[in-house]
């Protein structure tokens, strides 16, 4: 995936009403995460990403040009960004397993 390689990643499809991709594949990578203010299919992890520093959301390509020209010419204020990020997918991994656990007792149990 380019996103190994890559220093920052855009998340397309955030500027416009159609929702973007999946803000946590450039996370997995520890770089930081911009997208547009359309999240609404990644709503939660969007929401948590920004509380934690994780995801810099910008309105158009004016402000994208700007925040990605400030992440390339400062390393700390990248790497702050991407630590955050690949922290909130770290925080938020095993919740499938969570989830089934606290289902668990409500589900009918197979005979073997």
């Amino acid at each position: 995936m380019l996103y190994g390689i890559a220093d920052l990643a855009f998340v397309g499809g955030s500027l416009v009403e159609r929702g973007g991709h999946n803000p946590l594949e450039p996370a997995a990578h520890a770089i930081p995460v911009l997208m547009g203010p359309h999240t609404f299919n990644f709503k939660d992890i969007c929401a948590r990403l920004q509380q934690a520093d994780g995801l810099i959301t910008v309105t158009d390509v004016s402000s994208l040009v700007t925040q990605v020209s400030n992440l390339l010419t400062d390393e700390d204020y990248r790497l702050w960004y991407g630590r955050h990020a690949v922290e909130v997918l770290h925080q938020n991994q095993g919740a499938l397993s969570r989830l089934l656990q606290l289902l668990q007792p409500y589900l009918p149990q197979r005979s073997h």
